[in-house]
C-alpha cells in the first residue's frame, strides 16, 4: 500500500479559527475540523462519457475539486485539509491545476485505499474530543461557504448531507466508534450505523449540496446554478447551454463534443 504526502504553496488559504460565536448548536468542544476530500483521475464520470471525452471529463473533475476548495477556504474552525488521492500522477495534477499548498493547511495524500477503508482508517486516526472529520465528494460545485459553515456547525455525532440519489455527499464524524459504508443507498445505511451505536444524527438538508454531478440531469443543474464556478464555466467553454424553449429545460451543444 502507497501512502505519502506532498506538500506546496497555494494561495488557498484556510481559517484555523473555530465559529465559536455561532448559535447553530455546533459542538464547540469539537471545533476543529479537518476536511477529507478523496479524489481520483482513473477514467472518471463514465455515466458523462455520451457527452463528454476522457480528457474532457478529467479537466471536469479537477475544476469541480477546485470548486470545492473555494467553497471550503473560508471557512470557521478548519484545521487542515487533505485531499487524499490513489497515486501520484494525480497528485501531481492536482498539484498543477489548483496550486501548491505549503502553508495553507491544505495536504495532498497518497493513499491506495478503496473509499470506505480510507475514510474509516481517518476516522480511527483524526476523530478524538478536539477534531471531527468531515468528508466532502469532489464533485460538488454548487457548494458555497456558508452551506459548508452551516454543515459543520449542524448538531449531531454524525451529521449527514445526502446526495440526490441515495449517497452520502457530505459527512461530520465527531464520535470515533462511527464507520461508513459508502455506495448502495450510503444514506440510509449511514443513519442505520449510528443508530446502531447509539449516535445522534444531524440532517444537513440543502439542495446545492445534494447535487454530485454524474449524469446528464447534474450536468444541467450545474449550468442552470454554476454561474462563477469554474467546472460551470468549463463546461459553456465547450458549448454546453441550457435550452429552455420547451417545458423542460435541456442540455444542449454548440459543437459536437469528441
Amino acid at each position: 500500500m502507497v501512502k505519502d504526502e506532498i506538500n506546496s504553496k497555494s494561495n488557498l488559504e484556510f481559517d484555523p479559527e473555530s465559529n465559536s460565536d455561532s448559535n447553530s448548536g455546533a459542538h464547540t468542544e469539537k471545533s476543529k475540523n479537518v476536511i477529507l476530500i478523496p479524489f481520483k483521475l482513473k477514467n472518471p464520470k463514465t455515466r458523462l462519457s455520451g457527452i463528454l471525452s476522457l480528457e474532457e471529463r478529467k479537466n471536469l473533475a479537477i475544476l469541480m475539486l477546485s470548486d470545492v476548495l473555494e467553497s471550503i477556504k473560508e471557512c470557521k474552525g478548519v484545521k487542515k485539509v487533505i485531499i487524499a488521492v490513489p497515486d501520484r500522477n494525480t497528485a501531481k495534477m492536482c498539484s498543477e491545476l489548483i496550486g501548491k499548498f505549503e502553508n495553507s493547511g491544505v495536504e495532498i495524500l497518497v493513499d491506495e485505499r478503496n473509499l470506505n477503508d480510507l475514510v474509516n482508517f481517518n476516522i480511527t486516526k483524526l476523530v478524538n474530543d478536539k477534531t471531527s472529520l468531515a468528508v466532502i465528494m469532489a464533485d460538488l460545485p454548487l457548494l458555497s461557504p456558508l452551506l459548508v459553515n452551516e454543515f459543520l456547525n449542524l448538531k449531531g455525532d454524525i451529521v449527514l448531507s445526502p446526495g440526490r440519489k441515495g449517497g452520502t455527499n457530505m459527512l461530520l464524524v465527531r464520535n470515533q466508534a462511527f464507520t461508513v459504508s459508502y455506495h448502495y443507498g450510503s444514506f440510509m445505511k449511514h443513519v442505520e450505523i449510528a443508530k446502531s451505536k447509539n449516535l445522534s444524527v444531524g440532517i444537513f438538508d440543502s439542495f446545492f449540496s445534494s447535487v454530485d454531478i454524474d449524469d446528464e440531469s447534474d450536468i444541467l443543474e450545474l449550468l442552470i446554478h454554476g454561474k462563477g464556478k469554474r467546472s460551470c464555466e468549463y463546461l459553456k467553454s465547450l458549448g454546453f447551454y441550457v435550452n429552455c424553449e420547451e417545458k423542460d429545460p435541456k442540455i444542449e451543444i454548440l459543437k459536437r463534443v469528441k
